[in-house]
């Protein structure tokens, strides 16, 4: 939305609009908000669970030994 107006001000007025402290620090926390979601977690494996190891090969004969 800010976009918007910013370039419907430049267009029109043919100079810099200016956004007050409060519209800039609400703007600030948003991409903060967004880039701090786009981290990725770790993911954490439980205890005793099965090895992916063996998911992930594209071999399907992968960790197979003949008895």
């Amino acid at each position: 939305m800010l976009g918007v107006f910013f370039l419907a001000r430049v267009f029109t007025d043919l100079k810099m609009p200016t956004f007050d402290a409060t519209t800039l620090g609400l703007l600030g926390i948003s991409a903060g908000a967004y880039v701090g979601f786009k981290v990725p977690e770790k993911q954490i494996k439980p205890e005793g669970a099965a090895s992916s190891q063996m998911a992930d090969s594209a071999d399907p004969k992968a960790g197979y030994t003949p008895e």
